[in-house]
């Protein structure tokens, strides 16, 4: 796949290149992404045994575990859209959204006069803060801020680090944060994207310079610039770590209560359970990124008397037959898929189901994830809904109220459309909260890059694993539930507003 600077590799629209390319010509610099570098030289071998993801500590209680012990932290709800960590930066509490699909540490200035409420934490009242010399933008789907790099010390329960690497937000053009509930965005993304964003950012530099420069042998200005920018991004990348790497962690899990209003759980340096029964391993296919190979989207019928046309067990397929690129990302709100996907599936609906209430999806097909040999079965719920509220302009783009055969209050399509991008593995999916819902998930940094893996295991109701358990998901009571969406606090994936042209 071609790179795209800025952007997971292996997960990146073709055409974007040729932009890029276009942009540096015209003098458009700082391509690079600047942040940690990572080059793990093996798993940590003293992980706590099988039971200790089961013992749950208090989040503001540095005491209450030991590294390298699991620790399970509880997550604050927001309206089922956004769930908040708590951490201190520099001595102040704050929360943030734990993020895997983007890579860096992002504060909101209480400086900020666009970051609305998010705009918590005072650098000048930290005794640990230091000031960097380099700025960014930061782009996500829901908006983009101008940041400064900057170090300080970091608590997340009973983790510590001193002089962590991160971004002060400055100015932001971001909607969600008028009314936010959250002050940061902790990225949990493979660490090491910095380091190999700006080495491929100088490859394509020099691959632009041996095409533009003239017969005289001289070259641009702008690319001399863009060089010396993404020079320094490398620099910058390896003197500095990711917080996944500054707390020593190779393994964490995440899982979202299915009930309305309920908590979600991180599980800090938690154990894989490799090889027990009902537990699924997906290999990582993502150079930088936690990104998985699908090889199918599909609909299961159940014949029921509001299903027409359907007379047994029936499973139609609705896209990536030929394989999809998929990132497991706990940072956006909702299921994001291409663009025939979603109209094949608000097709087959029209096609197959007969108006009913929409307090009971039970007659509703299961959405079913074809992966590593597995399928993940995915209940209505994660799926169909009832909406309010206005999104952002951003997350409007993506969002598209087509209802589905109901009777009042009309159901919607709770799906992301991401239009027709490519990935080397076929069009872009985004497995957002849903799955978290559904499936305990673990993510593995394993040996490194080519050694990730993510373990799927269905969760109970007290969001543990359910060991023991079929890896495919069992229509459950609560799956027929539809879930309310507030659409002005959907968060959008960070791909969305870099395919939208904002400049990283």
């Amino acid at each position: 796949l071609k790179f795209r600077s800025h952007v997971r590799p292996n997960l990146i629209p073709k055409q974007v290149l040729l932009q890029a390319m276009g942009r540096l010509c015209i003098g458009l610099l700082g391509l690079a992404s600047s942040a940690s570098a990572l080059r793990y030289e093996g798993r940590n071998a003293t992980l706590a045994g099988l039971g200790l993801y089961r013992k749950e500590v208090d989040v503001d209680s540095e005491s209450s575990c030991v590294p390298p012990a699991a620790y399970r932290q509880q997550l604050t709800n927001s309206m089922d859209l956004q769930y908040f960590t708590n951490m201190k930066v520099g001595g102040q509490t704050i929360t943030g959204i734990l993020d895997t699909g983007s890579f860096e540490l992002v504060v909101f200035s209480s400086h900020c006069t666009t970051c609305g409420m998010a705009g918590i934490f005072d650098n000048e009242k930290s005794q640990t803060f230091s000031k960097g010399n380099l700025v960014k933008v930061h782009s996500y789907g829901s908006g983009s801020c101008k940041s400064q790099e900057g170090t300080d010390e970091v608590v997340l329960g009973c983790y510590t680090t001193p002089g962590q690497s991160l971004w002060l937000a400055m100015e932001c053009k971001m909607q969600l944060l008028e009314l936010a509930g959250f002050q940061s965005i902790v990225g949990v993304g493979p660490p090491g994207q910095p380091e190999f964003t700006a080495r491929e950012t100088i490859r394509q530099l020099d691959e632009i310079e041996a095409k533009v420069k003239g017969e005289n042998g001289v070259v641009p200005k702008d690319l001399e610039e863009a060089r010396a920018s993404a020079e320094q991004e490398l620099s910058d990348a390896l003197k500095s770590k990711s917080l996944l790497e500054s707390f020593g962690m190779t393994t964490f899990s995440q899982c979202i209560g299915r009930s309305p209003g309920s908590p979600a759980w991180m599980i800090w340096n938690d154990v894989t359970r490799e090889d027990q029964h009902g537990v699924a391993k997906i290999p990582v296919v993502g150079n930088i990124t936690w990104g998985i190979a699908l090889q199918g989207l599909s609909l299961e019928f159940v014949p029921s008397a509001e299903v027409t046309g359907i007379s047994e067990l029936t499973e139609l397929m609705v896209g990536c037959e030929k394989g999809c690129g998929a990132i497991v990302d706990t940072g956006t709100s909702l299921l994001s898929v291409p663009t025939p996907t979603y109209h094949a599936i608000a097709d087959l609906l029209q096609q197959h189901m007969l108006a009913s209430d929409c307090s009971d999806l039970s007659n509703f097909p299961t959405f079913v994830i074809s992966v590593a040999g597995h399928k993940l079965r995915m209940p209505p719920s994660s799926y169909i809904g009832t909406v309010s509220g206005t999104p952002s302009a951003q997350a409007a783009k993506y969002l598209h109220l087509r209802s589905v055969p109901s009777e009042a209050p009309a159901c919607q399509l709770l799906l992301m459309d991401l239009g027709m991008e490519e990935t080397q593995f076929g069009p872009m999916v985004i497995l957002g909260m849903p799955l978290f819902r559904e499936y305990y998930t673990t993510f593995d940094l394993g040996s490194g890059r080519g050694h990730r893996s993510i373990f799927v295991s269905p969760a109970d109701d007290s969001c543990q694993p359910a060991l023991g358990a079929k890896v495919s998901y069992s229509r459950s009571r609560e799956g027929f539930k539809p879930r309310h969406v507030d659409l002005s606090k959907v968060r959008a994936p960070e791909w969305v507003g870099r395919r939208s042209g904002i400049t990283v």
